[in-house]
């Protein structure tokens, strides 16, 4: 079974890769990635390694499908997060726009 994390469209790290730069920028702008998935998760510590991985990739599909807003994406070792980051520069800017209250 592919190992998956959920992360943000912003995250230009890896969590795979980089997970302590990846850990710190989703700290940093208050997502908690982790903490997220693990209120989710149905699982325990009883459960063998497969039957954990297949509850916490079921996590991130639900939310990846009922998180109101669109900034949760799967992640594997093989994904260009860098780029994914990039590329949601500009959506970040329209959203920050449409919540602005100033």
């Amino acid at each position: 079974m592919k190992e998956y994390m959920l992360s943000t469209i912003d995250n230009p790290w890896n969590p795979f890769k980089n997970f302590d730069e990846w850990l710190q920028f989703d700290l940093s702008h208050s997502y908690n990635t982790l903490a997220y998935v693990a209120r989710i998760a149905k699982t325990d510590s009883e459960m063998d390694d497969k039957t954990y991985s297949e509850q916490v990739n079921k996590a991130i599909d639900e939310i990846i499908k009922y998180n109101p807003l669109p900034i949760y994406i799967r992640v594997s070792e093989e994904t260009d997060t860098k780029a994914i980051a990039e590329s949601s520069e500009e959506t970040f800017k329209n959203f920050e726009k449409l919540v602005d209250t100033n």
